[in-house]
Order: structure tokens, then C-alpha cells, then sequence
């Protein structure tokens, strides 16, 4: 399957029950929700963090993402694709715009943690450049400098 039309957009207050069942449908089944409607909103409500979607060309949500902003860092919170819209780019492509915001916001590196069982998802990450950083219990840490990091040193000198 090739690339699908895909748009990327933030979220608003109004997808947050779409995000959570995407989440739930293809994270969450097993644990314990966490990224509910009320978690999504309040992810999408928190100025310092945004929640990216990606819409295929029926307009219907085929995958998001959230990232959470500090000073120096961002922390990729979750990112999530359709399982009949993966391998298309879309994945990519929202990774790609998140990075882009955080480059903007002089951010100098993403970190995410990834379960070490999920093999596709880890090599997903390493072929967009981001190596392993540590190990925690059931999950890897990642990371990938941003070349226009500079965190809030960086912003604190822009006009």
C-alpha cells in the first residue's frame, strides 16, 4: 500500500472522543485507560503541550500524536496510528511535524519511551534517528538531538 492523502492538524476540544477511542482501540485495550476523553482534552488544554492529528482523505482521524514541552526537551507522550492505515507515511509524517514544532520552539531534544516488546515501533523510531538512551522496567528510552535546540536560553535571546 502507498502513501495515503493525509492532513495534519492540532487537535481541538471536539476530537477528544475520537483520539481516546483510537487510543483504546489501538493501545490501551490491555491496560488501563489513560488516554480517555477527559486526558486528551486536558492534553490539548495544556499550553505546554499539543496534540497533533493526522485525517485521511475522508476527513476521518487515522492517527495523533502528543508532545510535552519543558525547557530543553520535549517528551513524545504517545503517538498512534490506525492499524489499517499503518506502513502508508502517516506515522512519519506526524512524527515529522512534531519535531518541526519543537524545532521552532527551540527545543534540543525529543525523549520517548517505547515497550521493549514492541520491536516495529523501536525500529520505527531508529530509522528517524532516534538511538536508545536507557532502560526502564518494561520500556526503552529514546532520544534524537534537534539541530536547532537550543531550549530556553536559545528563546530567551530571540527578538
Amino acid at each position: 500500500m502507498g502513501p495515503v492523502m493525509t492532513t495534519i492538524r492540532l487537535a481541538t476540544p471536539a476530537d477528544a472522543k475520537a483520539i481516546a477511542a483510537l487510543s483504546w482501540r489501538e493501545v490501551e485495550q490491555h491496560w488501563p485507560w489513560h488516554w480517555n476523553p477527559p486526558s486528551a482534552l486536558s492534553a490539548m488544554l495544556d499550553r505546554d503541550a499539543n496534540v497533533a492529528l493526522a485525517l485521511g482523505a475522508d476527513g476521518q482521524l487515522v492517527g495523533f500524536g502528543v508532545m510535552e514541552y519543558h525547557d530543553d526537551t520535549a517528551h513524545l507522550s504517545l503517538l498512534v496510528v490506525n492499524a489499517t492505515a499503518r506502513r502508508r507515511g502517516i506515522g512519519t509524517m506526524l512524527l515529522r511535524w512534531l519535531e518541526r514544532v519543537a524545532a521552532v520552539a527551540a527545543i534540543a531534544r525529543i525523549e520517548v519511551e517505547e515497550r521493549r516488546s514492541d520491536t516495529a515501533a523501536l525500529a520505527f523510531y531508529a530509522s528517524r534517528g532516534y538511538v536508545r538512551s536507557g532502560v526502564s522496567g518494561y520500556y526503552v528510552r529514546l532520544c534524537k538531538a534537534l539541530a536547532q535546540g537550543g531550549g530556553a536560553a536559545a528563546r530567551e535571546r530571540s527578538p
